[in-house]
């Protein structure tokens, strides 16, 4: 990338690195590290025409929300404020959004229905 002059780096985190969860401390601070490593590395890339944004998603309609008992997933969808989870296109649409944006590095887009605001 460096070599190009040009390249996107999108990571993936979780709501959970700003929320915290109860019994999965290991996996919020592997979610937060990714945030506070994608700032530091947008700032290093910068120069090099290299953007590095980090999305941060809530639940989504994937396999992993189905693992949850589902008692508690619909307590859940009831909290989020959107009412629904979310789709996996909905995240493939904001990485074509970062993917196109030359002036938007080192941010964090939450994408979870109002879940964690």
């Amino acid at each position: 990338m460096k070599k190009q002059k040009f390249g996107r780096i999108i990571n993936i985190s979780s709501y959970t690195a700003f929320t915290g969860i109860a019994g999965a401390a290991n996996y919020v601070a592997s979610k937060a590290g990714i945030i506070g490593f994608s700032r530091s590395l947008s700032k290093e890339v910068a120069k090099h025409n290299i953007t590095v944004n980090t999305i941060a998603p809530g639940y989504f309609d994937t396999g992993m929300f189905y693992d949850i008992p589902k008692n508690i997933r619909k307590r859940i969808v009831e909290e989020i404020p959107a009412k629904r989870l979310g789709k996996p296109e909905e995240i493939s649409e904001l990485i074509k959004i970062l993917i196109s944006a030359d002036y938007l590095t080192g941010q964090v887009f939450t994408l979870d229905g109002g879940y964690s605001a």
